[in-house]
């Protein structure tokens, strides 16, 4: 707690960051803010998020935001380690839907070839492999979306991408980690404990 539909406030480091579809209430896209700032509805936060490819330090529009009021000293830093580690150890990154994060490793060695995200599931992972956080969203319970509700958050033409990329299976409904549903657990009193998204959390506020 919070998470809020932005006016203006000054957020802390690594609160995350969601940027809405068009005109709607959906949360298209989310990142993890890059340091301190001043935000306003629609102005420009600095993040690190997966686009793809990951980037480090790049604006996107601030419409949503939420953060967990009481990262420890320790959970920072391990959150800084881990985002210096995502940044400059994989060989290379892809993006993912289902499942919204995971690794490719080499058959020989076992070594990590590429690390593969959604921009939720970036956010989701910093959360939980940096600072411990295992359930800010229970991604073993998410419902099933249809591709009519895909095309609310991300549009019409990238869900055709996803599908034409074999990054949707089959013809869904789809079980996809959402950016929405990482604001609707930052928004309760204790988002340390596990979340299970409804379908309607696509949006938020």
């Amino acid at each position: 707690m919070p998470a809020l539909k932005l006016g203006t406030c000054v957020a802390p480091q690594y609160s995350a960051i969601g940027t809405h579809t068009g005109t709607t209430h959906a949360v298209g896209h989310a990142g993890l803010l890059a340091a301190d700032q001043s935000l306003t509805l629609g102005g420009m936060a600095t993040v690190h998020h997966m686009r793809p490819p990951m980037r480090p330090d790049e604006p996107i529009p601030s419409h949503v935001i939420g953060w967990v009021d009481d990262l420890t000293t320790e959970e920072r830093e391990r959150i800084a380690f881990w985002l210096d580690d995502m940044f400059t150890r994989c060989t290379s990154t892809e993006y993912v839907v289902e499942p919204s994060c995971d690794e490719v490793r080499d058959e020989q060695t076992g070594r990590v070839k590429t690390i593969r995200f959604s921009c939720a599931g970036f956010v989701l992972c910093c959360y939980r492999e940096g600072a411990n956080i295992q359930l800010l969203v229970d991604d073993s319970s998410l419902p099933p979306i249809s591709d009519r509700v895909l095309e609310m958050v991300w549009g019409p033409r990238m869900v055709r991408v996803a599908r034409a990329r074999a990054l949707l299976r089959g013809e869904g409904p789809w079980r996809v980690l959402l950016p929405g549903y990482l604001f609707h657990s930052l928004a309760r009193a204790n988002p340390r404990t596990p979340y299970q998204p409804s379908a309607a959390d696509v949006t938020f506020p």
